[in-house]
């Protein structure tokens, strides 16, 4: 895809699928209403990338609609699709801060890969009855 949206964009794999598109800062964007209707061009659905350049050199500032779940506060695969998309148009280099409303990640691009790092904080300690969990799976066939 060259345009989608009045924004340059570009399909990325990075093991899911995500479409980039590039334009003016997204804040003020309808994803309620925009993000179902884009993830719908792929069978499957697709995750869609919002991005803005800056508020920095290699940095982009984004929102995004994940296929199945809607808006997101952040996207580690769709941060690492935005930053390969922007460094394919040139617009930053090998390293790219991406900033979304749950914080900033910084990727790397390399010859190797694409790494991603970033905050963590614990949310949840979970326990899992594998009893249980097997009996469910097992009647869900």
């Amino acid at each position: 895809a060259e345009a989608v949206a009045g924004r340059r964009a570009r399909v990325v794999d990075m093991g899911n699928p995500h479409l980039v598109l590039l334009g003016p800062d997204p804040s003020d964007l309808d994803l309620a209403e925009l993000g179902p209707q884009l993830q719908a061009v792929r069978p499957g659905g697709i995750n869609v990338e919002f991005v803005a350049l800056g508020p920095g050199v290699d940095e982009v500032t984004m929102r995004v609609w994940e296929r199945g779940v809607g808006e997101t506060l952040a996207c580690g695969t769709g941060a690492c699709a935005i930053a390969a998309a922007a460094h394919s148009w040139d617009l930053v280099g090998e390293v790219v801060t991406v900033h979304s409303p749950g914080g900033s990640l910084s990727v790397t691009l390399g010859a190797d890969g694409v790494s991603l790092a970033g905050p963590t904080q614990k949310v949840a300690d979970v326990a899992v009855d594998l009893d249980a969990l097997r009996a469910s799976v097992l009647s869900t066939r």
